[in-house]
Formats: C-alpha cells, structure tokens, sequence
C-alpha cells in the first residue's frame, strides 16, 4: 500500500489541483491521497473564500482520501512555518511514503540542491544575501537575487518553486524518511489573470486568484456562502484601536517598525486593502502585512508557536479506512476525530484553530443569516 502528501489550501479546489492529484496517483501507483489543508484562515493572510469543510468535501470529490487540517497557526504564517507545519504533520503519522508538490519547474533534482544550500547557507552567500537586504530588497527578494547571483538559478522566483525548496528543506530538518517528488504546474501559472482549455479532453484551468474573483464579483454571492477579507474589517479595525505598538509587535510575524506603520496607516485607512497598500513598502511586502493583521485577528503572537502535538481529520473516503487504520496504529501523535473529546483546554495550538473557526463561522452566520455550529461539535465529513 502506497501513500503519499499534499500540503494545500485549495481555496478553491480547481482543475490544476485535480491534475496533480490524478497525476501523483498515477505516476507513482499512490493507493492514498492525504492532503494536509489549511482551515478557515489561509498562507496569504486572509480568509479562506469557502469555509473548511466545504473545500474538504471539494478535495474528496477532486480525487483527495483523506484531509487533515494544518492548525491556524502554521497555515497562516509564511512560506517556511506554512511548509514545516505540513511537513511534521505528514511525518509523525508513519505511514505516508511520498511528499508530493506542484513546481513551476518540475526538476527534484534543482529544487534539492537549492533546499540543501538554504539549510547550510555559504558565508558568501551569506553575504550576498545581507548586501540585498541593506540595499533595500524584501528578504524574498533578495534571497532570489542571491541564489541567482551565486549559482545562476532561478528557482526561487516562482511561487510553488519557492514552496517546493521549504518542503524539502523542512523534510531535510525532521531527517524524514517521506520522498519528496514534484509535478510540473500545468495549465496556467500562480495568480494568472488568463485561462487555458486543454485541447486534449476539454478541462479548463484557471489560477486560484482568478476563480476568487470571479465569486468576488458574480451576482449570485450565496452560492456556497462565501467570505472575503473585507466581511472582517469591522474586529481589525477595533483590535488596531485598541492594541498598543508594543503589543502589536509581538503579533506573530511583526516587529516594532511593521507595527508603527499599520497604527499609522489605520488611522487614515478606510478599508483594509487601502490599509494594507499604505503599510506596505519595499521591505514589508503586502503579504506580510496581511499575515500580522490575521495574526491580530486571531489572536496569534510569537509565544503561541510551537510544534502541533495533533493532527485532526476533516474529512475522508470510507474506501481510505485502510489508510486510517495504518495512520492510527503508526502515528507518533493523536489523530483528532471528535473534537469534544480531545483535551483541548491543555493544547493551546488546537484552542487557535477552533478560535479560528469559530470566529469565520460567526461571521459568515452573521454574514448570510445562516446558523452557526461550534467547530468542537462538527463532526469529519465521512463519504
């Protein structure tokens, strides 16, 4: 019996995510598919479009056998903390064969070699780095910049590249037996604007980005219920009133300047993309930006980062009870399937996502007028 991971948001599931499902089971004869998926509150720092248990569902019916949930704190922090929230969840359950990912690039070899020289950086990389940083480039970018300049690779600036490399560099960190392997992105690339017909069989691919705008502005809002980052100005904008610079600074992902400039710019601000756009500068990117404000929202701040001691289940194929099986003999830590029952007021991590959950399903209650359940007494979807 083979299996193999997936770290994912799929917010929403699409045609992209379903071909590289389809492509890992086949290529690699993978029996299950886990995917390890973000709940309420995704990477980019906003809401999830579709709450989790929808997108859940989505994923079963993409090709997914099981979806955990990666815990609120690590799906919404940056890249390497998103990568290694996934990467110790795959690794604990002890049953799972291959860590499996999209990449612009398609090459294992050069996404390898690339995590390997990031985990034991040369001095004069090292340098080259810190030269990018003081000439004023985000850490992003000059991380690009200097990995071009030492080896002449371009790796680093493609997103799911970029994604790939702290896979495996967390993988590399945890000495996990899990085999990483790569899927070349197909149809159209992250954040695309355009949309591609495969000829072949007539599937249509469009980037994520691209879907949530069309939801954004279709007339018919209700289908699914969805939330957008705007539906949470009105908690963002009193917590910003409310909280010192101090304590804004100790938000997971700020520092004392981040802090200075998002009181700033609340003061002025009358939404939160104008307040993100106003914070923002060369070396505080957007995201960033929009990562601490959920933080905020949620009440994350540095201390509540520690290494999840669970992994819960959303939902799964009754034909993966195999798998699960497996799963709860191997795994190094508990697989949560009814939440009431877990000790949660002793698991601080786990207090975050049903916080997390809880305030999303208030809001798209509110929202829509629709009722609103507790997560701890939501149940995995079982097909």
């Amino acid at each position: 019996m083979k299996s193999a991971a997936i770290i994912a948001e799929f917010n929403p599931f699409h045609n992209g995510h379903k071909y590289l499902i389809d492509t890992i089971k086949n290529e690699y004869d993978v029996d299950f598919l886990a995917v390890f998926m973000s709940g309420d509150f995704v990477q980019r720092g906003e809401p999830a479009i579709f709450d989790k248990y929808t997108r859940a569902a989505l994923a079963l019916a993409g090709g997914a056998d099981v979806v955990f949930e990666l815990p609120a704190v690590y799906a919404t922090s940056s890249a390497p903390d998103f990568a290694y929230g996934g990467v110790i969840l795959s690794d604990a359950l002890n049953c799972i064969d291959y860590l499996a990912f999209g990449s612009e690039c398609g090459d294992i070899e050069s996404l390898k070699a690339t995590a390997e020289l990031l985990n034991n950086e040369p001095d004069d990389f090292k340098a080259m780095l810190i030269n990018g940083q003081k000439d004023g480039k985000s850490y992003a970018l000059a991380l690009s910049d200097a990995l071009e300049a030492y080896c002449g690779s371009s790796v680093l600036k493609s997103p799911n590249n970029i994604l790939g490399v702290e896979y495996i560099k967390s993988l590399l960190k945890l000495n996990s037996k899990l085999s990483p392997i790569t899927i070349t992105r197909y149809g159209v690339s992250h954040d695309s604007v355009e949309t591609f017909t495969d000829p072949s069989n007539g599937h249509t691919y469009e980037s994520a980005s691209l879907i949530r705008k069309r939801i954004h502005e279709s007339a018919d809002k209700n289908k699914d219920f969805p939330m957008f980052y705007e539906d949470f100005a009105l908690p963002l904008f009193s917590s910003l009133r409310s909280i010192s610079k101090e304590n804004l600074s100790r938000v997971l992902g700020a520092d004392a300047d981040m802090a200075n400039r998002i009181l700033s710019a609340s003061l002025t601000s009358s939404s939160l993309s104008e307040l993100i756009e106003n914070s923002a500068h060369k070396q505080i990117t957007r995201a960033s930006i929009s990562r601490v404000l959920i933080h905020l929202l949620l009440d994350i701040f540095e201390q509540d980062k520690s290494e999840p001691s669970y992994v819960r289940l959303l939902a799964m194929k009754k034909s993966a009870s195999p798998f699960m099986k497996q799963a709860q003999r191997n795994s190094a830590i508990p697989i949560v399937t009814k939440a009431a029952d877990f000790g949660i007021y002793d698991n601080q991590l786990f207090m975050k996502d049903l916080f997390a959950a809880d305030l999303y399903s208030r809001a798209r209650s509110l929202k829509y007028n629709i009722p609103f359940t507790p997560d701890i007494k939501k149940p995995p979807i079982i097909q």
